[in-house]
């Protein structure tokens, strides 16, 4: 009682259907036996945007939620989350952690080349400073947002690129550019000119393909790496912004065509672990189908 609320909710973000449209999500607390939603001062971060990925949102409970209820078991504080309809779209949920804060990258002078990756979870386990109170801290995700300082190569590349679109999305180069320029946990980007999908010829359409980088996402989603649709809305927003008010734009993710291989194979009569052979032989299989599952992103081509 009398103290912030603060959960992080951790989601497979590459899904949600694509056909459905996000809705407001409405938070409701539990109080004297009737849902009364939250207000605008006690909801104090929220980083999920909108609950379409994986953030962290505190919560200010109101006066009085631990009041004693007779619906619901007593000694909780109980939240609801609720949306009026379309609830298929949003990401579905993997878990939920209290007590979550988010930590940030202070240079003191280290060596920066780690941020050409994530950090892997579980490198952070103790304060530096021990804090009173504090009994054990976790990372069970790894690192988001770094980005690798913008070296001598990168610069010229990224001024040629703006002298071409001059911060205008005209051609489908442009949007191309901009986009992975703007957002670095994209890896690679289609733009479709005149079509929507499910239409190929549907002048005023401008259709956006992405990929994201593999290491940024779930291991559930090795097989079809997708962009979450939170965000995909931040690059139709942003791609919008410089772009001509007339163009109907929509950032989809790739279809994954599935491949299923039936085949007899005869081992050598000498191999002895015929298990260990035959699990061998569908790892690589698997690898040469999805060459990006073992880290070659450069093989995922449209």
């Amino acid at each position: 009682a009398n103290q912030l609320l603060s959960l992080h909710f951790h989601m497979k973000e590459s899904s949600g259907s694509a056909d459905k449209k996000i809705d407001k999500i409405r938070w409701y607390n539990f109080l004297k036996n009737n849902l009364n939603e939250f207000k605008p001062h006690e909801i104090i971060k929220d980083t999920t945007n909108g609950f379409t990925n994986s953030g962290i949102i505190i919560f200010s409970p109101p006066p009085g939620a631990f009041e004693i209820n007779t619906v619901m078991p007593k000694g909780f504080f109980w939240i609801c989350a609720a949306c009026e309809k379309d609830s298929l779209a949003y990401p579905e949920m993997i878990e939920i952690k209290a007590q979550a804060f988010e930590c940030k990258f202070s240079d003191n002078e280290n060596d920066i080349t780690h941020l050409a990756s994530p950090l892997e979870p579980g490198i952070i386990s103790k304060f530096s400073v021990p804090v009173d109170g504090i009994k054990k801290i976790t990372q069970p995700y790894p690192s988001f947002g770094g980005k690798m300082k913008e070296d001598e190569v990168s610069l010229k590349k990224r001024t040629r690129e703006h002298l071409r679109h001059k911060n205008r999305s005209i051609d489908i180069d442009d949007f191309e550019k901009m986009i992975l320029q703007e957002f670095p946990n994209i890896y690679k980007v289609k733009c479709i000119p005149h079509s929507k999908p499910g239409c190929e010829y549907s002048p005023g359409n401008t259709l956006i393909v992405v990929i994201p980088r593999i290491f940024n996402y779930d291991i559930q989603d090795i097989l079809e790496p997708k962009v979450s649709i939170g965000d995909r809305e931040k690059i139709r927003s942003f791609v919008s912004k410089y772009s001509t008010p007339f163009a109907q734009i929509q950032v989809i993710n790739p279809v994954y065509e599935k491949i299923q291989v039936i085949c007899s194979v005869i081992f050598n009569k000498n191999i002895s672990d015929k298990d260990f052979q035959s699990n061998k032989l569908n790892h690589d299989l698997m690898n040469f189908f999805v060459p990006w599952k073992s880290g070659a992103m450069g093989s995922i081509n449209f």
